[in-house]
This record gives structure tokens, sequence and C-alpha cells, in this order.
């Protein structure tokens, strides 16, 4: 029950059920498997999990060298503060990011596949990392020691340059997984126009990473072709 339920999961978008409706009825299922399969024969295989971690890595990079650059070109930086005590923040932010982004599941290949669904939760994760900033700071009565110009700068910016990231990355998952360089092999039980539909349904969508490879169905009569 757990499979099919993750199964579901990743299939039912609103792109997918909208393909539901305007799959063709008349194509034998049969037909439209070997096309799945010759498809999946057809691509490279790319692993998910080496696409997550370049993701994570280079999301990490990025926003570290956001900060990086505004605090370079800042006027205060290396005279009213010193660069250790902007270094630190930049590399922590660096790490932070991407590990807390995991913990959210915004690396899995169905929130890099459809990022505008999981924007909310990557900018929660944002902004959660500099409110953190700001309250270790008061805390710590370090807030002299750091331009609030700087921080505020490193925020805004950061917002278009992950939703960017995110936008690049979605189309190159989307490309890949549009040729089956993603797929999860899966079989239906049971066929007929509902089997014909889903098939079709799955073969067009570009956001579902699921491909049925094979039909099984005991029925001879004409709900199952």
């Amino acid at each position: 029950m757990t499979a099919q339920n993750d199964i579901i999961a990743h299939a039912v978008t609103s792109e997918f059920l909208e393909s539901l409706k305007t799959a063709p009825i008349n194509a034998r299922p049969e037909g439209l498997r070997e096309a799945l399969i010759d498809r999946l024969s057809a691509a490279t295989p790319v692993s998910a999990r080496i696409l997550q971690a370049m993701t994570r890595a280079a999301e990490g990079m990025l926003v570290a060298a956001a900060g990086l650059l505004l605090a370079i070109y800042h006027p205060g930086f290396g005279i009213d503060a010193p660069a250790g005590f902007y270094i630190p923040v930049i590399l922590a932010v660096g790490i932070a990011f991407p590990l807390l982004s995991e913990l959210f599941q915004l690396y899995s290949v169905a929130a890099l596949l459809q990022p505008l669904g999981r924007m909310a939760r990557l900018l929660m994760v944002w902004t959660l990392i500099f409110s953190a900033i700001t309250a270790v700071a008061f805390i710590s009565k370090s807030g002299e020691d750091y331009s609030r110009f700087w921080l505020a700068s490193w925020y805004v910016s950061g917002i278009p340059l992950l939703i960017v990231t995110r936008s690049i990355t979605a189309r190159l998952t989307r490309h890949w997984n549009r040729h089956g360089k993603f797929s999860r092999h899966a079989v239906l039980v049971g066929g007929g126009d509902s089997a014909t539909k889903l098939l079709a349904a799955l073969n067009s969508s570009a956001t579902s990473d699921v491909s049925v490879v094979g039909i099984f169905d005991d029925r001879d009569d004409h709900r199952s072709p």
C-alpha cells in the first residue's frame, strides 16, 4: 500500500490530471507500453542522488558567493569590521541552507520537477536562517560587528537568486525526466480504457517520474483489450 501511495503522490499532478482528459482512448495499451519501453531503453540513466547532491552543492556555493561578493563591495568590509567577522557567517549560511532544505525535502526529484509548489518552503528556509543570524547577533551582542545593510542586501538578493536557480534546475530535470532518465518502473493490474488513458497520460507528462512497463490482467472480455 505504501508503494501505491508513493506512485500516486508523484503521478497525480494538475498537469497529469489535465492530460487524462485529453488522452486518446482509442490507443492500444500494448502500443503505449512498447513506446514507454523504447523510451526507457534509449535513455542514458541519470542518478537522482547525483543530481540532488549537485543541486545542494550549487545552491550552497551560490548563496555563499552572493554573501561574499556583497561583503567585498560593501564600504565597511575590512574597515569597520574585519573579514574574520564576515567569513564565518558566510560559510555557515552556505552549509546550513542545503542542510535545512534537505530536512524539508526540497531536493527530491518531485521538488526539482515542480519548484513552484515548494517555493514557499524554500523561502521559509532562507528566512529562517537569517532570522537565526539576527537572533544570535542580538543575544551575543555582536550586532555592531556586522553591517545590517549587508545582511539585508544578502537576504533580499538571495530570493531571486534561489528562484532563478530552481527554475533552471527544473528545466534540466524536466528535460531528463521527459526522456526517461529518472523514470521509476511500474506495472498496472487491470486493463481497459482506464489503463489506456493512464498510460497515455504518463507517457505525455513531463512532471511524472513513473513509467509503466507491464500490464497484468486475467480478463479476456472487452474490458481488457
